[in-house]
């Protein structure tokens, strides 16, 4: 198991400080072009939503975009 398969299962189960220490770690482990990079900020904009952030959030959403119009079509 990975770390973003935890963090699915930590969101899942409204464990959402847990889920974010996951991602986070992810985002810093992983190189900026990885594949599970938009999966990370776009669980996270998720995560921080469903605490109430939700201008956090938005910021997290325009980076997942971001990310994903860089990120070359297979």
């Amino acid at each position: 198991m990975n770390f973003l398969s935890l963090g699915k299962i930590s969101r899942k189960v409204n464990q959402f400080d847990d889920a974010e220490k996951f991602y986070q770690r992810l985002l810093k482990e992983l190189p900026y072009d990885h594949s599970n990079i938009v999966d990370c900020y776009y669980s996270l904009e998720i995560i921080i939503d469903e605490k109430g952030d939700y201008e956090s959030s938005l910021e997290w959403h325009e980076k997942s975009i971001e990310i994903k119009k860089q990120t070359p079509k297979k």
